[in-house]
């Protein structure tokens, strides 16, 4: 799984560094990627326990995620919207190469005859 990254585009005047040659921005971003990943993760976990996702479970996890993890309304939609597209894609790749081999399967039997 992804983790949440920091590229820098230009180069950081000496002054907005710390000690460890980083900036506030930095430091927050490396504090919280490990939440992210750990709040992901569980709810990527939650989300393939259900049929169906609906608004209220939506809700109902927003909160729950907020309060476990401490972090605000946009970052919880942020990992569940990340979690649920991890999910969707994966289904639905899973779902091309199941046709992919079965194409693979109808070529092999023809070949044989």
């Amino acid at each position: 799984m992804s983790t949440l990254s920091y590229t820098k585009g230009l180069p950081t005047p000496i002054e907005e560094m710390n000690a460890l040659g980083v900036t506030k921005i930095e430091e927050f971003l490396y504090a919280f990627s490990s939440i992210f990943r750990e709040a992901v993760v569980e709810t990527v976990n939650y989300l393939l326990l259900l049929e169906e996702f609906t608004n209220d479970d939506w809700n109902n996890w927003k909160k729950y995620i907020q309060v476990k993890y401490g972090v605000n309304a946009r970052q919880s939609t942020g990992i569940i919207s990340n979690a649920k597209g991890q999910v969707d894609s994966a289904k639905e790749c899973r779902k091309n190469h199941i046709e992919q081999l079965k194409e693979k399967l109808k070529s092999a039997k023809s070949w044989l005859k």
